[in-house]
């Protein structure tokens, strides 16, 4: 598995809310800032850090065949 990019969620539902990258070979920089659904900003987020209950995790994909 490779990480390709990354997904906001909401920590609760686990539901993504908003997404970043996705394709093979091509990895993008963790987003800055990242606006939540509550209105709030967060510059510099860590990935797999809860932010007032959203998460940014890494998108990962296995090696195309």
């Amino acid at each position: 598995m490779e990480i390709v990019g990354y997904r906001l969620i909401n920590v609760e539902t686990s539901e993504e809310l908003r997404s970043w990258g996705g394709t093979w070979g091509e990895c993008p920089a963790i987003p800055n800032p990242v606006y939540l659904p509550n209105g709030k900003v967060v510059f510099a987020p860590e990935v797999n850090v809860s932010y007032s209950g959203f998460m940014l995790v890494p998108m990962e994909m296995e090696e195309p065949a």
